[in-house]
């Protein structure tokens, strides 16, 4: 998860932690949010955010089973983003005595949240310069690699993540589509002897995590299990959600279970 902090570090917008408000209060009102990554523990879990002021990294703790935790694993996932539009906390002076993989500067006790919802870390940028020759998605439905299209290749595309892998620069291409699927996923591997891409994959979730571990690339997203995805609007119908993992490795992808 620490390479996920460290590209949050370089982040500010909306990453609304406010470590200098540590020892003001012994409880804040409602206020402004927070947005970080979630780190789940057995019996306290936190979300680890960056102060856009001094750049620190922050810890808001809570217990599972209290209304707060209750709220956030609900509606959060671990190593993935969750944002709170709303919240009161209160220092921490006695910080969890669990480990967690990120040790913050400074840890605050999360004591109620309002707005909880997962957010995606995809860029979706319409072009990115490579090593090797600039990749762009166009109006026309068509990948380019070096302004010429890609054989094959169709969809609305937007670059969601860029990553060294080696001697290959490695995009996540994010696909977009409509309400029943909102977007899948390809690898491209692109090196001085062109582009290559894996075949579309994911949950139609187009909210994202993703870990580049040595020369692997790891994809988080939510995977409903029950439920029907076009038709959020209905309240009354029963989602379930689990976590898909993909793991992309010497080009090819496949599904962790």
């Amino acid at each position: 998860m620490s390479m996920m902090i460290s590209r949050l570090r370089r982040r500010p917008a909306g990453l609304l932690a406010l470590s200098g408000l540590i020892g003001l209060l012994p409880a804040m009102a409602m206020g402004q949010g927070i947005e970080g990554v979630l780190e789940r523990g057995s019996t306290r879990s936190a979300l680890f955010v960056v102060s856009p002021e001094s750049g620190d990294l922050v810890g808001y703790a809570f217990r599972n089973g209290s209304p707060v935790g209750k709220t956030i694993l609900e509606g959060c996932m671990t190593e993935m983003l969750c944002r709170i539009d709303q919240s009161s906390e209160r220092e921490m002076r006695n910080p969890p005595v669990q480990q967690f993989k990120d040790q913050p500067s400074a840890w605050m006790e999360l004591t109620r949240v309002r707005g909880v919802e997962m957010t995606s870390e995809s860029m979706r940028l319409e072009a990115v310069d490579t090593r090797f020759g600039k990749v762009a998605g166009n109006e026309e439905l068509q990948l380019l690699f070096r302004g010429k299209p890609v054989p094959n290749v169709t969809g609305q595309f937007s670059i969601a993540r860029q990553y060294e892998v080696g001697a290959a620069d490695v995009l996540l291409l994010q696909n977009s589509g409509g309400t029943a699927c909102p977007a899948r996923y390809r690898f491209a591997t692109v090196t001085a002897r062109g582009i290559t891409l894996t075949p579309e994959f994911g949950s139609c979730s187009d909210l994202i995590a993703s870990y580049q571990e040595g020369n692997r690339i790891r994809v988080l997203m939510p995977k409903l299990i029950s439920g029907s995805m076009s038709n959020m609007a209905n309240e009354g119908q029963q989602r379930v959600w689990a976590k898909a993992t993909y793991v992309f490795a010497q080009g090819q992808v496949v599904e962790q279970k």
